[in-house]
């Protein structure tokens, strides 16, 4: 399991009474330090100099908690990213050669040791403040996993993520869409779908149903649903089109028309209209 790179012959000498993969799979495997010292034959002393020595935790800590932290941060991550459940996630471990989780007992749904164990891991490596820019970061991650359809909203995106952490206060979800992407989950969405909807408009411009090729292409619906499904995410692709794109078409109209003499109608009312008629003209360039 031993991740971190040392070139061969990088290794101080007085370091080789507990080489590093060593002192990591002795870690994952999940011995305290009363074992660890009996194992390795060195003190408790030497352990967390060896831990500082590779860079085993967390600058100025380095003992076998933050160890374990270290070790365990990407693999837990990966389970969040995977949509694993909690067993899932052991069960993952173990696939990996993890045995930490072993030495503890599971009983799915029910308070038990090895349960307890993952969440004061995952408590510990997210839940401080000496970890707040790991914990937003791997929030993040989780979000962007799960943006998975253009209409998922921030409460359907929260309730998924409510089954693997546990936010530390109301707003969090929101702090960390602001903090890590620089916009409200919403925001964030729509700049991953609006580069799709636009080469999907180009690429069906003539088709006469294009809102339920995009819909279709954007997964809102398929070629084998009912009528009544395919007109709903049509309908919805259009509005989406409008509120995504309606500025830039109303930036273009007021340039173009500025200059022409008006009739019945006001800029304004004339802009609405082209925009209802020709919601796609944004996406062309």
């Amino acid at each position: 399991m031993f991740r971190k790179d040392f070139l061969s012959g990088s290794l101080n000498p007085l370091w080789r009474d507990v080489p590093p993969d060593i002192l990591e799979n002795n870690v994952l495997y999940g011995y305290d330090m009363q074992t660890l010292v009996s194992k390795l034959g060195v003190s408790a002393k030497t352990i967390k100099r060896r831990f500082s020595a590779y860079g085993f935790g967390l600058k100025n800590v380095y003992d076998l908690t933050d160890a374990r932290a270290f070790f365990l941060k990407p693999i837990i991550i990966e389970g969040f990213k995977k949509g694993l459940t909690q067993e899932e996630f052991f069960n993952y471990a173990i696939s990996i050669g993890i045995n930490i989780f072993n030495q503890y007992e599971f009983i799915p749904n029910k308070p038990n040791p090895r349960g307890d164990f993952f969440r004061r891991t995952v408590d510990y490596i997210w839940g401080t403040g000496r970890h707040h820019d790991a914990r937003f970061q791997v929030l993040a991650d989780y979000i962007l996993s799960i943006i998975d359809h253009i209409d998922i909203t921030p409460g359907e995106a929260m309730e998924r993520l409510k089954k693997f952490i546990t936010f530390k206060y109301d707003q969090e979800f929101d702090v960390v869409c602001r903090e890590v992407f620089k916009k409200n989950f919403r925001e964030k969405r729509d700049e991953i779908y609006a580069p799709l909807i636009k080469q999907l408009a180009i690429e069906n411009k003539d088709e006469w149903n294009i809102f339920t090729k995009i819909a279709i292409g954007v997964n809102l619906c398929k070629e084998t649903s009912t009528t009544e499904e395919r007109e709903r995410a049509s309908g919805w692709i259009r509005q989406y089109i409008q509120r995504i794109f309606g500025t830039q078409v109303r930036d273009e109209l007021i340039s173009k028309l500025s200059s022409e003499p008006f009739h019945h109608e006001s800029l304004l009312e004339r802009v609405f209209n082209y925009m209802e008629d020709h919601p796609l003209d944004s996406l062309k360039n």
